[in-house]
Formats: structure tokens, C-alpha cells, sequence
């Protein structure tokens, strides 16, 4: 074979060999991409079919059966006045306030402050156990304050706060197992219908 004709074929093969070095990268790269789209579109899955069961996302945690903690009635005024702050935070989620991004952040903004009060009222007030739930659940309420004055929508502000939702959900819930029915009905969940 003459020197031409070698490097004409030896070039062809470097070609074929880096064609085929690139569509397996780009193979590579189009699975790997799949994959994390993939799970992206899983987990935003399961985030909304909860939202549209009522925002019914619990953790594991929140799922166990709890054993009520003795709570002095002491305690009962600052939890029931958690208790209204949360019914009054929850209004506008689910009053129709959602349709207008004006009312909702003006009502929501007008609740969150007044329940993280009663929070931070309540907290030295209750038990240990139902305090460090209570804390977590303000420090959700807080974050969410913080986003609703810098959100410019509905949706980017629920994209914001979504899973800080869910966590101060289910820190009120458990607070909620944790008192049982000391001070008369349990604690609402904040932000979940039918919780």
C-alpha cells in the first residue's frame, strides 16, 4: 500500500475512532443528563401530587405514633393562642387568596408575624420535646416571612418555600402528638388542610 493511500486510511480510522469516542461521550452525557432529569421530574412529581392532595407531605418521623408528654395547663393559653395563629396563617392558602399575588402576600404577611409570636411565646412555656418542635416549626415560619417579602409571585414564592412548608408542617404536627389533647383540640398543621 502506497504512503498515501496508509495515511489516507490511518486518518479515516483516526476519524472513525473519534466519531466513535464522541457519540459515546455524547452517549454518556445524554444518559447521565436522562438520569438527573429523570430525578428531577420524579421528585417535583411527588411534590405536587402532594400539593394537590392538600399538601399532605409528612415525613417518616411525622408518620409514627407519638406518646403524649404530661403538659402543664399552664401551657394551654400560648398553645391555644398557636393554635389561632396558625388557623389565621393558613386562611390565605386556601381562601382563594392565591388567585391574586397582592392579597396573598398581604394577608400571609399580615398572619406570619402574629404566629411566630405566639410561637416564641409558647416555646419556654411547654415542655422540652414540644419546645424544640415549636422552635423548628418558628424558624420555618421566619424563612418564610423572610421569602414572602422578597417573592414577586405565587409561584415563585411557593417554589421557595415549599419544603420549608412541609418541615414546619410537620415540626407543628408533632408538637401537636406531643401535647395529645392536654389543651383541648390538637395543633393545627400550618398551611395543611385537614391536617
Amino acid at each position: 500500500m502506497p504512503v498515501g493511500e496508509a495515511q489516507h486510511a490511518l486518518g479515516e480510522r483516526s476519524a472513525l475512532r473519534q466519531g466513535v469516542e464522541f457519540a459515546t461521550l455524547t452517549g454518556f452525557v445524554a444518559a447521565a443528563f436522562l438520569v438527573a432529569f429523570g430525578l428531577a421530574v420524579t421528585s417535583c412529581a411527588r411534590a405536587v401530587d402532594g400539593l394537590r392532595a392538600g399538601f399532605a407531605l409528612t415525613s417518616p418521623a411525622a408518620a409514627q405514633t407519638v406518646t403524649p408528654v404530661p403538659v402543664p395547663a399552664g401551657s394551654c393559653p400560648a398553645l391555644d393562642r398557636v393554635r389561632a395563629t396558625a388557623a389565621a396563617a393558613e386562611r390565605p392558602w386556601f381562601d382563594g387568596s392565591t388567585e391574586s399575588w397582592p392579597r396573598f402576600s398581604r394577608e400571609l404577611g399580615a398572619a406570619l408575624p402574629w404566629f411566630a409570636a405566639a410561637l416564641t411565646d409558647a416555646i419556654p412555656r411547654v415542655p422540652g420535646s414540644v419546645a424544640v418542635e415549636l422552635r423548628r416549626t418558628l424558624v420555618n415560619v421566619q424563612f418564610g416571612l423572610a421569602k414572602l417579602r422578597a417573592a414577586g409571585s405565587y409561584d415563585e414564592y411557593l417554589g421557595a418555600v415549599v419544603a420549608d412548608l412541609i418541615d414546619g408542617n410537620d415540626a407543628l404536627v408533632h408538637a401537636g402528638e406531643l401535647v395529645g389533647s392536654a389543651c383541648g383540640p390538637p395543633l393545627p398543621a400550618f398551611g395543611i388542610p385537614g391536617s
